[in-house]
């Protein structure tokens, strides 16, 4: 049997190549959650700073954020995330990172599929920690995010989040409320939306063309409306499957709204494009 030495935190040990594998995860989530306390702190002792120098630290923390968040996604890509340490680090990353998994390379996946078709920003009006909004910022998207607790479990962001609840008395149908302005070039961006109707609110209240939604595909996300919306008013165009947790299948899919459609083809009139729909 194969045995490998690893250098962990300074420990180096022997071990077999399936718990070397997870030692590569557990590192990385130590760092992800060692970096949180850091900027928390970090940042709360930069208050008073100047305006500028406070969004330069918040621009740097970010950043980093998005690199280790990165190179987590990568470790797992390759050495899977099967462990006894997954439910732990599942349930630590998603209060300071994210639920869903999605890296670098979904990001730029959704900036060119938008990008294609006329979209150059995107509302996310469940951003949590403001990860996806950073990486899809990074991507070369405007991102207009927001949240009813926005920040991490010590209240950072990791790209500005506004506070904005989603009511659903407060958002008339297609009236663009709560998603900071004219929504006709925009595309809403959903991750693992709640089993409450805020997510079908959210969607009723959005006039833009595009929706990316990333989720499980409603067996613990979004409510009966919500997946019914999806049915009847759009139309898969792309769908990528993403690193899960274990006993997860959750994936990446972006709709286009379907207002009009003859043989195959999605017409929104909202938008100067006219695109394929499969």
């Amino acid at each position: 049997m194969q045995v490998l030495t690893v250098v962990l935190l300074g420990g180096q040990y022997h071990c077999h190549p399936a718990i070397a594998a997870s030692e590569r995860g557990i590192e990385c989530v130590w760092l992800l959650l060692d970096f949180a306390d850091f900027a928390e702190e970090t940042r709360a002792a930069a208050e008073g700073l100047p305006t500028q120098e406070l969004r330069r630290l918040d621009e740097v923390l970010g950043g980093r954020a998005a690199e280790l968040f990165e190179a987590f996604v990568a470790s797992g890509r390759a050495q899977g995330l099967a462990g006894p340490w997954s439910s732990t680090a599942r349930n630590s990353l998603a209060q300071d990172y994210s639920f869903a998994l999605l890296g670098r390379r979904e990001a730029h996946m959704v900036a060119r599929a938008l990008g294609e078709r006329g979209i150059c920003r995107v509302v996310d009006p469940m951003a949590g920690t403001g990860l996806h909004a950073r990486l899809l910022s990074e991507a070369g998207l405007q991102v207009e995010a927001s949240d009813a607790q926005p920040g991490t479990a010590g209240g950072f962001c990791w790209h500005p989040v506004s506070q904005r609840f989603l009511e659903a008395h407060q958002l008339p149908s297609n009236s663009d409320a709560g998603f900071g302005g004219d929504c006709s070039h925009s595309a809403l961006f959903l991750s693992w939306p709640p089993r409450s109707e805020a997510a079908a609110s959210a969607l009723r209240s959005f006039s833009g063309p595009m929706l990316v939604v990333v989720g499980d595909r409603g067996k613990w996300h979004g409510s009966e409306s919500f997946h019914k919306a999806l049915e009847e008013n759009w139309s898969l165009v792309l769908q990528a499957d993403l690193l899960t947790w274990p006993r997860l299948q959750d994936d990446l899919r972006i709709f286009c709204r379907v207002e009009k459609r003859i043989w195959g083809i999605c017409f929104v009139p909202s938008v100067v494009v006219v695109y394929l729909c499969q």
